[in-house]
């Protein structure tokens, strides 16, 4: 899955168009025991943003939800829904 903000026109989460929104919209229909692998996090201007910068915004969207990132090869990471 390529996470891309250009493409978060809506969100409950901040504003639409941001790196924020788009995470958001991604991860808020995992249910707790499912995950999906992100293969890319692109910017408005889209540039490519680094995984670093999916951690932060998970932080940030997480709520009463818990996620575990990895590192897997081939891909940015896998997203793990906890509970």
């Amino acid at each position: 899955m390529i996470i891309d903000a250009r493409k978060a026109t809506t969100t409950n989460a901040g504003r639409p168009y941001t790196t924020l929104a788009a995470v958001f919209n991604a991860v808020e229909t995992l249910a707790v025991g499912s995950q999906i692998d992100v293969d890319d996090l692109i910017d408005i201007t889209g540039a490519s943003l680094p995984r670093l910068r999916l951690d932060v915004s998970l932080s940030k969207v997480r709520g009463d939800r818990k996620f575990t990132v990895r590192a897997m090869p081939g891909i940015m990471a896998r997203v793990f829904r906890v509970a």
